[in-house]
């Protein structure tokens, strides 16, 4: 049993902290049909689908910027939140019918634009600079920045989301190349600066796991629990950082936390599911086979 599962997902695809909703439209019910009926106003929209919202989910973190964009754009710019507008999303009567299963529940972001009546999914590039780029060439026209923030904002935005990204992508390589002291180094300042940034702990943590220093990776999931502590990532993380040091006990206390999460929140997550099982497995063995030695 090894943390592998847990630890490779491309966490570097999250590389900001998040900011509540300001100046970005909440789409509901309401808000769609305002959409709808206005099919010659284009607007812009980030959807978040399930889990996405929680780590390692990359939905939070690029937040920041669409706060921005919003800024330069006033109430062209739109969030669907997948967890608390499921049946908007399940639904799928508004978006593409092909994504249904993914809307339902993923760690990437879906952006979305309504032009001339129709809603088009974002397919062409992956970077925050190529979505603006997009935007503003193909989607929004100028006149819609009436009463916003010059453009260059965006791009600004853009571009400090790319360079947290490329640090985290560095630390990243330099884990799989075995670099994990210099990759805890940049991790470790990293966090220092950017210390609410979930997955940049994450990375940090793992980091600290393949130094062999395991109570600050210990520490650093804790850490990140405290921000989600009904995350199922995070506690099987710690479940099986927990089992690797031989300690059953403390590992069954996450994995009996992971169990309790409700199936319906968007804190569930059974992709490593199958890892847990065999974990409860086997420490239920070895925490009995110790108590009959103790009886004995």
């Amino acid at each position: 049993m090894t943390l592998i599962r847990f630890l490779l997902y491309p966490l570097w695809l999250a590389a900001a902290t998040a900011t509540p909703d300001k100046l970005v439209r909440y789409l509901d019910d309401i808000g769609l049909a305002e959409i709808k009926a206005s099919p010659s106003t284009p607007v812009v929209i980030k959807v978040d689908p399930v889990g996405c919202e929680r780590a390692p989910g990359t939905c939070k973190p690029l937040n920041t910027f669409w706060e921005v964009v919003a800024a330069v754009y006033p109430g062209r710019v739109w969030r669907l939140s997948c967890a608390e507008q499921r049946k908007l999303c399940e639904g799928q009567a508004a978006f593409d019918p092909s994504a249904s299963k993914k809307l339902s529940r993923s760690r990437e972001p879906m952006f979305y634009f309504w032009v001339d009546g129709e809603f088009e999914l974002y397919t062409d590039a992956s970077t925050p600079e190529d979505l603006i780029d997009h935007i503003q060439e193909e989607i929004l026209p100028k006149s819609a920045r009436k009463g916003g923030k010059h453009i260059t904002l965006a791009f600004d935005a853009a571009d400090k989301y790319s360079h947290r990204r490329a640090t985290i992508m560095k630390a990243e390589s330099m884990l799989v190349q075995g670099r994990f002291k210099d990759a805890f180094t940049i991790l470790s300042e990293y966090i220092d600066k950017y210390p609410d940034h979930l997955n940049g702990i994450l990375m940090a943590a793992t980091a600290a796991s393949s130094n062999e220093y395991h109570e600050i990776a210990l520490s650093m999931n804790e850490r990140a629990l405290k921000q989600e502590p009904s995350n199922m990532h995070l506690l099987g993380r710690q479940a099986v950082l927990m089992r690797n040091l031989g300690r059953c006990g403390d590992t069954m206390q996450y994995i009996n936390r992971f169990y309790e999460v409700d199936s319906k929140s968007q804190d569930f997550d059974w992709e490593n599911g199958a890892i847990i099982e065999d974990l409860k497995e086997y420490c239920l063995e070895q925490l009995y086979h110790q108590s009959v030695s103790t009886e004995l």
